[in-house]
């Protein structure tokens, strides 16, 4: 066998990373939006 069978870029694994950091910022902040927006909702029945 004339190839390294199982070998990694480390672009990819820049990639990856970068790609799980991105994913949890963009968590963070839609889970952060809908706590706003719930708790206007439930400012707004209680304003009623």
């Amino acid at each position: 066998m004339g190839f390294n069978y199982r070998s990694f870029d480390v672009d990819d694994l820049i990639c990856n990373t970068f790609g799980a950091l991105l994913g949890y910022v963009l968590f963070k902040y839609i889970a952060k939006f809908v706590t706003f927006l719930k708790a206007r909702e439930q400012r707004d029945i209680d304003a009623l």
